[in-house]
């Protein structure tokens, strides 16, 4: 293949990978800004088998709910990371009451452990980004 070929290739296959078409799974969690009204709070829920996913919010504005199910009642906690720019949101655990923010770095900061659904609260920056993405994992017992 010529260097020429090579280069259209490349630029043909970058957006489309970096559009995350092939990167996310149903464990990812994707906001995107809706062309109605956004209500002050979206709610969004992560399926009772993903042990470990991506939060991704493009153009990020107001606040979002991630409720993570635990219908089997065991106890779990949900830790969180860094992703890309996942620092610029404000995340507390709002279980049981609204709790202190949780520090987003290159470690893990975790909830508490529950025999229920854990809800976190993410808030946007009053900046408006592009787009800011957390890692979260499932610890069960």
């Amino acid at each position: 293949m010529s260097v020429v070929k090579s280069i259209l290739l490349m630029f043909a296959i970058l957006p489309v990978l970096s559009s995350g078409l092939f990167l996310n799974t149903k464990c990812d969690v994707d906001v995107w800004p809706s062309e109605k009204r956004d209500p002050a709070v979206r709610v969004f829920e992560v399926p009772q088998e993903c042990n470990n996913g991506t939060f991704r919010w493009d153009y990020p504005q107001k606040t979002v709910h991630l409720k993570f199910l635990n219908h089997y009642r065991r106890q779990m906690s949900v830790c969180i990371r860094d992703g890309m720019l996942g620092d610029i949101f404000t995340v507390r655990d709002i279980t049981h009451t609204l709790g202190m923010p949780m520090v987003i770095g290159e470690k893990e900061s975790c909830t508490l452990k529950y025999h229920e659904a854990i809800t976190l609260r993410i808030d946007a920056p009053e900046t408006l980004y592009y787009v800011g993405s957390i890692l979260y994992h499932v610890y069960e017992e």
